[in-house]
């Protein structure tokens, strides 16, 4: 491939290919190429043109860390793909940026930068022994402000298959708003994106993307205004189910939580709730769920955590496995203002832990729970009477203050 530098000339950005005889990157999987990587990337941040695009040709760039700290509108792109013929989606069909390190260290940190882009570009780790994160944003010691208006559009991220996914995370947005990742493949590692830890992480879109093959739930945490549709989760490495989880004993909200359109299935083993979350106000609405059954508190669909507050749960399909599964778990107690309505329970068990309700509404579902008012807090029989019959009529109201 030729090496072609130049300006964009509608908007004077600096186009830098890393293989330039400037910057030097062999792009053949085993020479470093972080040095050569991280001046095409200053190159960018220090050109007086506010920022630019760094291109890497086809190839596997080699590196240990690399920094966009308290940058600018820069690009990094993916030119091709790894092998020719490569079908979308395989290891080859996309550059790709090795991370080499071993331990605990962020092997591309984005702290403190705006209007950063990576696209079209495979990044991984290749040692097993990778316990870090491979992309964090968080707060620079020389800015200090929130890392924002991020993208990240066809791209992997992922390790060597076949190795220990002991990777932490593959990318942390903690401290960042305002960020879209899109038509990405997430696979081998603890966690594929994690949002809020002890700071905040607010304004993110997720869709189109693929998560499997992670040992915990792909998704952790998410922040406020958090947004995820139209993704597939597939199973975890240990074959259960898992998707979203949150901290289930600091009290962590999802403050404006819209979960959309996502496809879950192909669990074989018991032991996890597809999505567990704890919304302050949140939709969760025309998923498919293929949910297993077990005695224990795992294996539903959609698990709510003690502390939930307005939740609309609608137009969903719980779809069972093995003539059995369960539908909704109110997993603690307390759930206040939870509205479930217009979904298809297959499930055997579609409501598990009713009692843990408080107000809760149950309308137009196929099968139960339209007729479940076990929920109800200090119970009386004649309302409980009176709302079955509603509930033949197609209404059901359920509500605590009787």
């Amino acid at each position: 491939m030729a090496v072609i530098e130049g300006t964009i000339r509608d908007d004077g950005g600096a186009v830098i290919n890393v293989k330039s005889s400037a910057f030097g990157a062999v792009g053949n999987g085993t020479t470093d190429d972080t040095a050569a990587i991280q001046a095409a990337i200053n190159a960018a941040k220090g050109s007086g043109m506010e920022g630019g695009t760094v291109v890497f040709p086809r190839g596997k760039y080699k590196f240990t860390s690399l920094s966009l700290d308290d940058s600018r509108n820069i690009q990094l792109v993916g030119v091709g793909s790894d092998a020719a013929g490569s079908a979308y989606g395989s290891a080859t069909d996309r550059p790709e940026l090795i991370c080499a390190a071993t331990g605990t260290a962020t092997a591309i940190s984005l702290k403190s930068c705006q209007g950063i882009t990576f696209r079209n570009l495979r990044v991984r780790y290749s040692d097993a022994s990778y316990t870090g994160t491979l992309i964090k944003t968080g707060h620079s010691a020389t800015y200090g402000s929130d890392s924002a208006h991020l993208d990240f559009d066809s791209c992997s991220f992922d390790g060597t298959p076949g190795t220990a996914d002991d990777c932490a995370c593959l990318l942390n947005l903690e401290t960042a708003i305002v960020v879209t990742v899109r038509n990405c493949a997430f696979r081998t590692a603890v966690r594929a994106i994690i949002g809020r830890g002890t700071q905040y992480s607010n304004g993110v879109l997720i869709e189109r993307c693929e998560f499997a093959g992670t040992s915990s739930h792909p998704i952790y945490n998410p922040g406020e205004a958090w947004t995820i549709q139209s993704c597939v989760f597939e199973q975890l490495s240990d074959n259960k189910a898992g998707a979203v989880d949150m901290d289930a004993t600091n009290i962590v909200y999802a403050i404006g939580f819209t979960y959309i359109g996502n496809w879950h299935g192909d669990a074989a083993t018991l032991g996890n709730n597809w999505v567990n979350v704890r919304p302050l106000g949140g939709v969760i609405m025309g998923n498919f769920f293929a949910v297993t059954a077990s005695t224990s508190t795992g294996d539903a669909g959609v698990g709510l955590y003690a502390g939930t507050q307005g939740c609309l749960i609608a137009g969903n399909r719980f779809h069972r496995l093995a003539t059995k599964g369960n539908g909704i778990n109110f997993l603690g107690a307390s759930s206040y203002g939870v509205t479930i309505a217009g979904n298809d329970f297959q499930a055997d068990v579609p409501l598990v832990n009713p009692g843990n309700a408080v107000r809760p509404v149950y309308i137009g579902n196929n099968g139960q729970p339209n007729r479940e008012v076990t929920g109800s807090r200090g119970g009386n029989a004649a309302l409980a009477s009176l709302l079955a019959q509603l509930a033949d009529a197609g209404l059901v109201i359920d509500s605590t203050s009787a």
